[in-house]
C-alpha cells in the first residue's frame, strides 16, 4: 500500500485515487483507479508510452526501497529502447517481421509438440514470453508490447493450434469434388452452309448476265445474298439454341422448365464453389507444411550437387535441405513426395472447379437469355439492368454473331416503359459491337430520354441505375415483346387508367366523335407494328400513322410485298420526306438503323394509330389539333383570371 501511495504522489499529487491490494491470486497486485480531474482543476495528459517510460519505472524504484524485486523486463525494455532503434529513432524490427517471426517460431513449436502444454513449453525455450488466457499472447524482448496469436492468422488461434498438434502426424485428406455438370459438348443439330455471292469481277460471263438482269429489275442480288445468309443463320442459331435448351432441362430441372434448369445450374454452382473454397482452405491451413516443401524445392538441386557432385560451395544448401528434411518427417510424418502429391491432387481439383464453373456460367447465361426473350419470370427481384440483360451476350459478341431485336421493359412501381432496340453498330472508337439504343417513354409513348452503349456497357449500365431510381424502376422488371404487354404489367392498361385517360382526353365535337369515337375504341400500335400491319399480312396497300396524342407528323406507308414506302407528311400535308424500306421477312440490321433514325428525327412515339382511309387520318389529325388550341385557350384564360 506504501508503494503504491508513493507512485501516486509522485505523479499524480494533486489527483484523488483509490486502491486495494489484490491477494486471492498467485499473482500479488494492486488495483489503483485515479481521478482524471485533479483538485486544482487540470486534466491528467499522458503522453504516448506514458505507463511503459514514467509509471513502469516509477514502480520499480519503489519496489527496491521496500525489499520487492524488480520487474526486469520494465528495466530491460527501458535499457533497450535505444539499441532497438536505428539513427532516425524508429523501431529496427517491424510489426510484419515481428508476426513473421512469431510465425515461424510456433511452426516450430507445434512441430516437437504432442500437447498444448508441450507447446507452449517449447515456446518459452525458444525465448518468447508467453501468457495463455483467452487468448495467446507472445513477445520477446525487442518488442515494445505482446501480439495475440490470432492476429498472425487463421492457423494460430488457440483451437487451430490444438487441432495441428492432434493432427500433425495425420495423413493429408483432400476435400471430395461434388456437383456434377452436362459434361459434353452439345452439337449444333443445323449449320447452314451459306456462301457468299461473288464480286461482279470474280463471276462467270453466265453470272453476269444473271446479276445485270436482277439489277434491271431495281433489286440488289449482293443485299438480296446477305440478307438471306443472314436469315438463315438467324433460324439455324434458334433451332440449336431450342435443342440445346432441351437437353439441359432433362438434365438439371427437377420438374422440366426454364426456371427448374436455372436453380438446377445455380445449384450445382453452389456446390463447386464451396468445394473449390474447401480445396483453398485445406491448402492454407496445410501452409506450413507447404512452406517447407517450397523451400526444399528450391535447395533441391543445389543439395544434390553437393552431395553427388561435390560441390562444396554448396554445402550449406545441402545442410539446410536435409534439416527441413528431417523436419518434415519427424515434425509431421510426411516426405516431399508426399507434400508434392497433396498439392498437386488439390490444385488439380481447383482446376476441374474452375472449369466446370465457367462451364456452368455459359449454360446459365444461355438458358437466362432464352428465357428473358420468351418473357419467362425467372426470380422476383429483377433490375432494370437485369431485365435488358446488357452483358447475356458477351461471348457471342466476341465471336462476332450480333442480334438485332427489340423488346420492352416495364416494372410495376412505375407508369414508365423502356423500349430497348439492339442492332449491330459501332461505338465512339469504331470497333463493331452489338449497339443497344434504350429509351424511356412515358404511358403516352411520348420519350423521355434515351441513352445508348457508344461509350461502353459500363457506362449505360451505371446510367441505367440512375435512370431507373429516377422514373421508379423497382426489382419487379421483366421483359415483353409487346408494348401492350409491358404496359398490362404495369397497370397502365388498367380500367381506372383508361377511365381517367378518357375523363382527361375526351373530345365532345361532333366531327372527333365521328372520326374518332370513344378513345376507348382507338386501337393503337408501337411504332414497329404499326410499320408492318400489311408486311406481317402478306397483303399490298396503304395506310397512314401517326401519335394518338400531340400528333406533329403522318407517315404515309405503301407496301408492295417486298418493300415500304414511307413518306412522312407534315401537318400541311406537304412531304418531308421519303425512305423505301425492306418487309418485314427482308429486313436486316440495316433497316432497324434506317427505322430508329426516322423515330429519332420525326417523334414518332410506341403509342400510334391507323388509318387506311387519308381523309379520316386527316380529320383525326385536325380534330387532335383544334383540341390542343381549346386547352391552350382555357389555360391562358385561368392564368388571366388569377392575375
Amino acid at each position: 500500500m506504501k508503494l503504491c501511495n508513493d507512485v501516486i504522489k509522485e505523479h499524480f499529487p494533486d489527483h484523488q485515487a483509490v486502491y486495494a491490494v489484490h491477494t486471492n491470486t498467485d499473482n500479488l497486485h494492486i488495483h489503483c483507479i485515479v481521478n482524471s480531474v485533479g483538485l486544482n482543476g487540470k486534466k491528467i495528459h499522458q503522453p504516448k508510452n506514458f505507463m511503459k517510460d514514467v509509471v513502469q519505472p516509477c514502480v520499480n524504484k519503489f519496489a527496491e526501497k521496500y525489499g520487492f524485486t524488480p520487474n526486469d523486463k520494465w528495466n530491460r525494455n527501458k535499457k533497450n529502447k535505444s539499441e532497438n532503434t536505428d539513427e532516425s529513432g524508429s523501431p529496427n524490427s517491424s510489426f510484419i517481421d515481428n508476426k513473421i517471426y512469431l510465425r515461424q517460431c510456433i511452426d516450430r513449436a507445434i512441430e516437437n509438440s504432442s500437447t498444448f502444454d508441450d507447446f507452449v513449453r517449447e515456446l518459452k525455450i525458444m525465448g518468447l514470453y508467453v501468457r495463455v488466457g483467452k487468448y495467446l499472447s507472445l513477445s520477446t524482448d525487442k518488442m515494445e508490447k505482446p501480439i495475440r496469436s490470432h492476429r498472425l492468422g487463421s492457423n494460430y488461434t488457440i483451437d487451430s493450434i490444438i487441432e495441428r498438434i492432434e493432427n500433425r502426424l495425420s495423413r493429408f485428406e483432400v476435400p471430395n469434388v461434388n456437383g456434377k455438370t452436362y459434361g459434353k459438348k452439345i452439337d449444333d443439330i443445323l449449320s447452314p452452309d451459306t456462301v457468299p455471292l461473288k464480286k461482279y469481277k470474280s463471276m462467270s460471263p453466265e453470272e453476269k448476265k444473271k446479276v445485270l438482269k436482277i439489277l434491271r429489275l431495281g433489286r440488289n442480288p449482293w443485299r438480296e445474298n446477305q440478307q438471306a445468309n443472314w436469315q438463315l443463320n438467324k433460324i439455324a442459331n434458334e433451332l440449336n439454341i431450342e435443342y440445346r435448351l432441351s437437353e439441359y432441362k432433362k438434365f438439371y430441372s427437377a420438374d422440366g422448365t426454364v426456371s427448374g434448369t436455372l436453380e438446377g445450374i445455380s445449384s450445382v454452382q453452389e456446390t463447386l464453389s464451396k468445394a473449390k473454397k474447401e480445396l483453398r482452405a485445406t491448402l492454407q491451413k496445410n501452409k506450413p507444411v507447404i512452406d517447407i516443401y517450397h523451400r526444399m524445392k528450391e535447395l533441391e538441386r543445389k543439395a544434390y550437387l553437393y552431395e553427388h557432385m561435390d560441390r562444396q560451395e554448396f554445402r550449406t544448401e545441402f545442410v539446410e535441405y536435409r534439416s527441413l528434411s528431417v523436419r518434415l518427417e519427424r515434425g509431421y510424418g510426411k516426405t516431399i513426395f508426399d507434400v508434392a502429391s497433396f498439392i498437386k491432387e488439390c490444385e488439380d481439383r481447383i482446376v476441374y472447379c474452375d472449369g466446370q464453373l465457367k462451364e456452368l456460367s455459359e449454360e446459365y447465361k444461355e438458358v437466362r437469355k432464352y428465357a428473358l426473350k420468351h418473357g419467362y419470370v425467372l426470380k422476383t427481384e429483377y433490375s432494370l439492368s437485369d431485365a435488358i440483360g446488357l452483358f447475356d451476350n458477351q461471348e457471342a459478341e466476341r465471336s462476332g454473331f450480333l442480334e438485332s431485336d427489340m423488346f420492352y421493359v416495364s416494372s410495376k412501381e412505375t407508369d414508365c416503359i423502356v423500349r430497348v432496340e439492339k442492332s449491330p453498330g459501332f461505338d465512339s472508337r469504331g470497333n463493331v459491337i452489338e449497339e443497344y439504343s434504350i429509351v424511356f417513354l412515358s404511358k403516352y409513348g411520348e420519350e423521355l430520354e434515351r441513352v445508348n452503349n457508344l461509350n461502353g456497357k459500363k457506362e449505360l449500365n451505371s446510367r441505367l441505375y440512375e435512370l431507373g431510381d429516377k422514373y421508379g424502376f423497382g426489382r419487379d422488371c421483366k421483359r415483353f415483346s409487346s408494348l401492350y404487354m409491358a404496359k398490362d404489367y404495369s397497370g397502365i392498361n388498367s380500367e381506372s387508367s383508361k377511365k381517367d385517360f378518357t375523363e382527361n382526353k375526351s373530345d365532345d365535337s361532333p366531327r372527333a366523335n365521328s372520326a374518332q369515337g370513344s378513345s376507348q375504341d382507338i386501337k393503337t400500335y408501337s411504332f414497329t407494328q404499326a410499320l408492318n400491319l400489311n408486311s406481317v399480312k402478306k397483303k399490298e396497300g396503304n395506310h397512314l400513322i401517326m401519335n394518338r396524342e400531340n400528333p406533329v407528323y403522318m407517315g404515309s406507308l405503301m407496301t408492295n410485298g417486298d418493300y415500304i414506302r414511307f413518306t412522312v407528311l407534315n401537318r400541311s400535308g406537304r412531304i418531308e420526306e421519303v425512305f423505301t424500306l425492306p418487309s418485314l421477312g427482308k429486313r436486316n440490321a440495316d433497316g432497324y438503323k434506317i427505322l430508329t433514325a426516322i423515330r429519332e428525327k420525326y417523334g414518332f412515339s410506341d403509342d400510334l394509330v391507323s388509318f387506311e382511309d387519308q381523309e379520316e387520318a386527316f380529320n383525326y389529325y385536325r380534330d387532335k389539333e383544334e383540341k390542343e388550341d381549346r386547352r391552350e385557350e382555357e389555360a391562358s384564360k385561368k392564368k388571366g383570371s388569377v392575375a
